[in-house]
């Protein structure tokens, strides 16, 4: 029952950051609406907010933690390597929710690339996940199997490469290739992580 508990929590502290971030983008843009001249603006000042990454870079560390201490795999190079998996796909959900967040608050594909490249906390996050991902793929022991190694290393480097074609582009080959690429992250997520 305990070890049931346990998994239930870290569950809840891993889907916590996703809870907060939408919660205060609904309170920003009810409550405070006045104080701002456009739903982007909402946007940017939810993504600029410092405590809300701290926190949630808490909550996600805890998550895992508790994750690995309880999880019932029989080894623990097992039990980190599932973490991994884990983080790196709450790791892509949470740059495709926010990019998706981005696009409901500006209504244009290029304008929401750029509120992504703009933002801190909603560009930064995923990076973090998937950086813990990473380090929690090699803690398993699997440092020396490339393939293995590449997954989680693919993931880390898929954002910044988004925020690059975004800010070196226009307007309308952001939106083309932003959403290509987005398309093409959402296959490799499919295929590799609910087979």
């Amino acid at each position: 029952m305990r070890r049931s508990y346990l998994l239930d929590l870290s569950v809840t502290l891993f889907l916590a950051p996703f809870g907060l971030a939408a919660s205060l983008l609904i309170y920003v843009a009810l409550i405070s609406q006045t104080a701002f001249d456009s739903l982007t603006q909402v946007f940017l000042s939810v993504s600029k907010n410092p405590y809300l990454f701290v926190v949630s870079i808490a909550l996600t560390l805890a998550g895992t933690a508790i994750f690995v201490r309880v999880h019932e795999a029989p080894t623990h190079g097992e039990r980190l390597r599932t973490a991994s998996s884990l983080v790196i796909g709450l790791g892509g959900a949470s740059a495709v929710l926010a990019y998706f967040a981005a696009f409901l608050f500006s209504w244009n594909l290029g304008t929401a690339g750029q509120l992504m490249v703009e933002g801190r906390f909603f560009s930064v996050y995923p990076l973090v996940l998937f950086f813990e991902g990473l380090l929690l793929r090699v803690g398993g022991g699997q440092a020396l199997k490339f393939k293995s190694f590449l997954e989680p290393l693919l993931a880390l480097l898929t954002l910044p490469i988004f925020f690059l074609i975004v800010f070196l582009s226009e307007a309308s080959l952001a939106s083309l290739l932003s959403g290509i690429l987005l398309i093409v992250f959402l296959f490799w997520a499919l295929e590799r992580y609910w087979k």
